[in-house]
């Protein structure tokens, strides 16, 4: 079935496990570890799990970050095609869910009501480059993209699970690790003592392109219109960020809202800025399109005398595309069908960066 498509590219500039002084140095590698490393590791370490026990963190009650769980690692000559399973906030609606006790390689997903033995959510793929050091979302039927997510669930397994680098304070055999555990420090392998100052590091950015950005920031004294289009729901969680940085500048908060419904909305604000309020608008915006691949998603700045927005998305390595998928279910696609298109597209898709 021809399906349309969303890809984003993202650059990997750092993973792996960094000395304390240099973590942040660009152009640093690592003392150990590296992509392709921590990907077969994930595999390893998920191998044999039911989904449910592949969270690699925990969040709180009032968090509006959700848990991520392991889907499967396919992969694909040197890359691999990762899927993850993004947990929602139950609305009562009947939503996609997996069960807890699928196991990682055979998840099943089923349109229910609320079901304790069950996790309301939806899936995002991504295809790992690790020769070139590049992500791809692929992104079909959801707003999000999942990179927050992906992220948040790398870095939390390089920080306190991986059982070849990561050192807890228990004793060698104990059972299966374990959220929350303290960590000692990290090793090169197995065979080796804790290593002192060094510490886990992950670090990926959209791939930004010369364009509508520059001139933006060029002429940020000429500002004189916002336009904001943005896609709220119930399963995305609002930005407060940006919206607090235009509050500001208004003079007003924003208040905690549970959004009940999906809804697309396009907001224009008469607003002379500075060019340090630009920026910051630029950088949360910038932050908030990492997770998404819509073609609605967008913030736009008019400039004095021009009727027509300079958008920041244009200036980002993303793209539609139309693809042959097989769709397993409403939810779910061949992982086989879907990396062989990709592994096909895969020249296409790295000159995204250009």
């Amino acid at each position: 079935m021809i399906s349309e498509v969303s890809i984003s590219l993202f650059t990997v500039s750092k993973c792996g496990y960094y000395k304390a002084d240099t973590m942040n140095n660009a152009g640093v590698a690592s003392e150990f570890g590296d992509l392709e490393q921590t990907i077969r590791n994930i595999e390893k370490w998920a191998h044999g799990k039911k989904i449910h026990q592949t969270a690699t963190y925990d969040v709180p009650e009032d968090s509006e970050l959700r848990k991520t769980f392991f889907v499967g690692i396919y992969p694909q000559n040197d890359d691999f095609l990762i899927c993850l399973w993004n947990q929602i906030i139950e609305t009562g609606k009947k939503v996609a869910s997996v069960g807890m006790d699928d196991v990682v390689g055979d998840v099943h997903t089923k349109f229910t009501e609320i079901d304790p033995n069950r996790i309301p959510g939806y899936p995002t793929y991504f295809y790992v480059m690790p020769r070139e050091g590049k992500i791809a979302t692929v992104r079909f039927g959801h707003k999000s993209n999942g990179m927050d997510n992906f992220k948040k669930y790398v870095y939390e397994f390089l920080k306190v699970i991986c059982p070849d680098h990561v050192v807890h304070h228990v004793p060698e055999g104990d059972e299966a690790v374990k959220i929350g555990r303290v960590v000692r420090g990290y090793r090169k392998d197995v065979t080796k003592e804790v290593v002192q100052n060094i510490f886990p590091r992950l670090k990926i950015d959209t791939i930004r392109k010369a364009g509508d950005l520059e001139k933006i920031r060029k002429n940020s004294a000429n500002i004189r219109q916002i336009v904001s289009k943005t896609t709220i729901s119930s399963d995305v969680p609002v930005d407060r960020n940006f919206w607090q940085v235009i509050a500001n500048m208004l003079g007003g908060e924003i208040q905690n809202r549970r959004i009940v419904d999906e809804m697309n909305i396009k907001i224009e604000v008469p607003l002379v800025v500075s060019e340090d309020e630009a920026n910051s608008l630029i950088d949360v915006w910038e932050a908030r399109l990492q997770n998404t691949d819509s073609s609605w998603e967008d913030l736009g700045f008019r400039l004095s005398g021009e009727s027509t927005p300079l958008w920041i998305g244009k200036s980002h390595a993303r793209k539609k595309f139309h693809i042959d998928l097989h769709w397993i279910n409403e939810e779910l696609v061949s992982p086989d069908n879907l990396k062989s298109e990709l592994h096909r597209m895969r020249r296409e898709i790295l000159g995204l960066e250009h």
